[in-house]
């Protein structure tokens, strides 16, 4: 690992970063940084090209004058100007302002310099309904015939969080030993909240807790452990046990069948959706994983009394 202290120019050892990231992150996460901290210091400088940026350092860029100045240039749409004056300022989404600041996070997090504050999202979360639960089933039936890997595997994320209310980062966790079937159905093996759902089941023997995945789900899960199978099956040293693997080659050259992170899982499911919703528009998809979790906890999870996870 590098090691860094806040005198040292940003300019200097970014390349090395960013090589270092390149090793373990996504290819969209590290173009995304890179992207971010160039637009920094840009903005810092207040464009005065290359010789100025050089000279800035990690302190410098990180100082909470400078951060919510660049956040602030973002929000307001100070860092993107299209041709035509300042009536043709563009604001930028809070989705890319949150990765502006988690790229300057990232960085203080190699440094000794307090970390900028998370920048949260201000849109309202999406109404749970009936309408939505239902609509959340039909999505993992028709993503299940699309014969395509991509939306299989998307139709088994959604099934699986919808049993056991996982997050993305518990998804991309999971192991296929993880899967069991019995004579009763098919169960996940998941880590127990803190009031145990009446479903769910706890082994006598090894003090594990499984969720019971509803029959549309299993249906789902099935058809993906059975292409996953073959995408694994060519890969010489890969951890076959992984349960979400990679379907086709990223940017990064990553072959079919290599564990998929968080970030990529969730990218894919929006692809997934956004197919579907021109394949299938009549229903009504959850855009986010997010949400299938907190329907899950709303209408397929029957906990004992307490409160519900958001």
């Amino acid at each position: 690992m590098i090691v860094l202290s806040p005198s040292d120019r940003v300019l200097a050892v970014l390349p090395d970063l960013i090589d270092e990231l390149s090793s373990h992150a996504s290819s969209s996460t590290t173009r995304q940084r890179e992207w971010a901290i160039t637009g920094a210091l840009d903005h810092y400088t207040q464009g005065a090209g290359v010789k100025a940026m050089a000279r800035v350092t990690v302190a410098d860029l990180l100082s909470p004058a400078a951060v919510q100045d660049y956040l602030a240039a973002a929000t307001e749409g100070r860092l993107r100007r299209r041709a035509g004056g300042p009536e043709r300022i563009i604001p930028e989404s809070p989705r890319t302002v949150r990765a502006r600041a988690s790229a300057l996070r990232w960085l203080a997090t190699r440094t000794q310099q307090p970390a900028p504050p998370a920048v949260h999202d201000p849109t309202p979360l999406i109404e749970l309904t009936p309408h939505l639960a239902e609509h959340t089933v039909l999505t993992v039936r028709a993503l299940r015939h699309q014969d395509n890997d991509m939306m299989s595997r998307a139709a088994a994320a959604i099934a699986l969080v919808a049993a056991a209310g996982l997050t993305s980062e518990q998804l991309v966790s999971l192991r296929t030993d993880d899967l069991r079937s019995t004579g009763t159905g098919a169960w996940i093996r998941t880590d127990p909240p803190q009031h145990l759902p009446a479903a769910w089941q706890e082994d006598p023997e090894d003090g594990e807790v499984y969720a019971p995945l509803p029959p549309w789900g299993w249906g789902a899960v099935r058809v993906w452990m059975g292409l996953r199978r073959r995408l694994v099956s060519a890969l010489e040293g890969a951890d076959h046990r992984a349960l979400f693997v990679t379907c086709a080659p990223n940017g990064r050259n990553v072959p079919p069948g290599m564990p998929l992170h968080a970030r990529g899982l969730v990218r894919a499911h929006q692809r997934a959706i956004g197919t579907l919703a021109t394949l299938e528009p009549e229903i009504d998809a959850p855009q986010r994983l997010s949400t299938v979790r907190r329907l899950a906890w709303a209408y397929w999870i029957t906990p004992t009394p307490g409160p519900a996870p958001r």
